[in-house]
């Protein structure tokens, strides 16, 4: 994933979340700011199920630490779609919530660098 701050490279999980990450690779991934459905330009019926299919969860032994990928998802567990998110520090509250799929092999100093940047409240 290419970014303004710098690159982040991943590493995936095919034994911890095989049909998420096959899912995934189908769809466009949105980091750090989810987009839904009805902020994209679809241009047919076929697309926007399609944008709309969401992912059977699945839980592993993997642990939330930084740097983990983990998916992002609604109160139901298997409304998980296309958001995920990228740890920023340990939160051994969400394992067992939610499907980790990954982590970030290469570009920690990127991650530092948005970690500063300034947020809305």
């Amino acid at each position: 994933m290419q970014k303004n701050y710098g690159d982040i490279e991943f590493g995936l999980y095919p034994s911890a979340a095989p049909k998420t990450i096959t899912f995934l690779s189908l769809c466009i991934l949105v980091a750090i700011t989810p987009i839904t459905s009805s902020e994209w330009t679809i241009s047919s019926h076929e697309q926007r199920r399609e944008v709309e299919k969401t992912i059977v969860v699945e839980f592993s032994d993997v642990k939330h630490v930084r740097g983990i990928l983990s998916m992002g998802r609604y109160s139901y567990p298997d409304s998980a779609q296309s958001s995920f998110s990228i740890l920023l520090g340990d939160a051994p509250h969400l394992d067992g919530q939610y499907a980790i799929f990954g982590k970030v092999t290469k570009g920690d100093e990127t991650l530092r660098k948005l970690e500063e940047l300034p947020t809305r409240s």
